[in-house]
């Protein structure tokens, strides 16, 4: 066999190797399978932290006291 021949022959397997591959994604986008399922949100497990739960406005006298507390932690004082 001359390489002209197994080149050839190498090239006519990559082609239909990659019609195969693109027959089977197609196949496998037509029917929403393997690596085309629709993602569906797992569920929180239970009992956990919901921050998007009910807000509660703070008082403004919180609001100092969180003010004050996040003055003396990072040393600026007014």
């Amino acid at each position: 066999m001359s390489t002209k021949a197994i080149s050839i022959g190498i090239l006519v397997l990559v082609l239909l190797i990659m019609i195969v591959y693109a027959i089977v994604m197609f196949e496998i986008y037509k029917n929403q399978t393997f690596i085309f399922t629709p993602y569906q949100q797992p569920a929180p497990p239970p009992n956990t932290f919901r921050p998007l739960g009910n807000v509660t406005p703070l008082t403004q006298e919180e609001i100092n006291q969180r003010n004050a507390l996040i003055r003396a932690s990072t040393g600026t004082a007014t």
